[in-house]
């Protein structure tokens, strides 16, 4: 499902990856977890809707119990990962010192995350409450031995005692040179090596024989590992939960504020701020313009993002979204260009592979399609792409710096404001070479609903003109824009 709901490419456009990477687990149970993480189904609304309001509720609990979350990350950390010991024990194998010592652990870990959940305001966690495994943890403590060391000692056996105490007295005597004393030494640690085998292989059936239980508790830490993770890190970006549209409504998905994280934690590195999206889309294409570095690719990564983050649980860093789930999620990239195929080679090889699927069960994402090949067949494909999926009523977000697409196909057209509020001479009077930091900061990614033949804003001269582009050149290229009909 995780393959099919993401593929590759769309996992890397969106950066997923990197956002996934920001969810802190303390176990490697947890990060396994992590790594193997499937979403739900478009068809599994109740499931989704539960696992929101789970991460809400766990989220203000963590928010309010920072000594609890403490203690409980604490914990995590110290659990291992058994299942090869588990399995090697269910086969009949003696368990080592090490295996037997990192199950007395996770034993001990079960036992306080079992108590850490007691309260009853946290009822709603009684799914992840490992089983109760007091008398198997006993066992491994005999002897008064601390809850986190593990040895064979005497108290498993009264021979076992008896042969380390003839063992001790041997070691007194002064015939320790004599060929009947090494002997008598020899048979005695043979008697001890068979006596603590035995308590082993004891102790290794006891294992087995709790061993689905023990199996079931892995998986249950695993998820509370991740799901407290998640929590902490839906309080970094204060994440609500989504709301889930009816089926037979006319929208897609709405956006309120809606913010790309990872993309905003690298802004906020360099003193900029991420300027929230907002978004309302129909079911079937919308056409979306705008001049280079309006943010185009920043709105479609952040809708691809946020709706990613719902289907996988997740809250999300908006002031509210809505929207339709869906079975798969499509963003066109260039990526990387293999030997004989170029960037438009790649394009074209992503749209083929999604046409092939019912386009109207997903969400497609199709960055300026078609802008590494000449304009005028650009602007048929896109033209044609965006007719088709129209037809099809497929839930599609096309962007585009072509002019006219939206009045000859007859979908929804938005464009981004970009540097609209600023004009050429300003920008000159403002700054010469500052550089990307200022163009991010005066650039507007506002969406604005327009007319479907309202023409692109030209920004590419005021955007040369803070990268610092030599001002001989760019009075050339005022004076032959002059000459090119608007």
């Amino acid at each position: 499902m995780k393959d099919l709901f993401l593929d590759t490419e769309t996992r890397s456009g969106l950066e997923w990856e990197e956002f996934l990477g920001l969810v802190e687990v303390q176990s490697s149970l947890g990060f396994d977890f992590k790594r193997h993480l499937a979403p739900f189904s478009a068809d599994q609304r109740d499931a989704m809707k539960r696992e929101w309001k789970r991460t809400v509720r766990f989220s203000e609990w963590l928010k309010k119990q920072k000594a609890w979350t403490m203690e409980l990350t604490t914990v995590l950390r110290e659990v291992r990962d058994v299942h090869r010991s588990l399995e090697r024990a269910r086969e009949g194998m003696i368990l080592t010192i090490a295996e037997l010592y990192e199950i007395k652990r996770f034993l001990f870990a079960c036992l306080q995350v079992r108590d850490l959940l007691k309260p009853i305001a946290l009822r709603f966690l009684s799914r992840y409450r490992p089983h109760d495994s007091t008398l198997l943890h006993r066992f491994f403590c005999k002897g008064n031995q601390s809850p986190q060391t593990f040895a064979i000692v005497d108290a498993y056996s009264p021979g076992l005692a008896e042969i380390r105490r003839k063992k001790k007295k041997l070691l007194t005597q002064s015939e320790m040179n004599q060929p009947a004393w090494k002997e008598k030494r020899l048979q005695l640690e043979q008697q001890e090596d068979d006596e603590e085998k035995r308590i082993r292989q004891t102790l290794s059936q006891s294992v087995a024989a709790e061993s689905d239980l023990l199996l079931t508790d892995t998986r249950r830490l695993a998820n509370l590992d991740f799901l407290t993770g998640k929590s902490l890190l839906s309080l970094q970006y204060r994440g609500v939960s989504p709301e889930l549209l009816s089926l037979r409504s006319r929208k897609a998905i709405t956006i309120e504020d809606g913010v790309h994280w990872p993309m905003a934690l690298r802004w906020k590195e360099r003193g900029v701020r991420f300027q929230p999206i907002t978004l309302d889309a129909g079911k079937g294409a919308l056409l979306i313009t705008g001049a280079n570095m309006s943010g185009k690719t920043v709105l479609l990564k952040t809708i691809g993002l946020l709706v990613a983050m719902a289907q996988y649980g997740f809250l999300i860093p908006a002031r509210c979204m809505s929207f339709l789930p869906r079975q798969f999620l499509f963003f066109s990239t260039r990526g990387r260009e293999p030997d004989g195929l170029s960037a438009y080679g790649i394009e074209i090889a992503g749209v083929k592979r999604v046409l092939k699927q019912d386009v109207s069960d997903g969400l497609l994402l199709f960055d300026e399609l078609a802008r590494g090949t000449n304009p005028q067949e650009g602007f048929a494909i896109n033209a044609a792409l965006l007719t088709y999926l129209q037809q099809k009523q497929a839930p599609a977000i096309l962007t585009s710096h072509f002019e006219g697409l939206a009045n000859l196909c007859n979908v929804d057209h938005w464009q981004m404001s970009g540097l609209g509020a600023i004009t050429l001479d300003q920008v000159k009077a403002l700054t010469k070479g500052i550089g990307e930091e200022l163009i991010i900061k005066l650039m507007s990614y506002r969406l604005e609903r327009v007319e479907r033949d309202r023409p692109i804003p030209r920004d590419a001269l005021k955007i040369a003109v803070m990268l610092g582009l030599n001002p001989d050149v760019i009075e050339l290229a005022e004076k032959y824009l002059e000459q090119t009909p608007q």
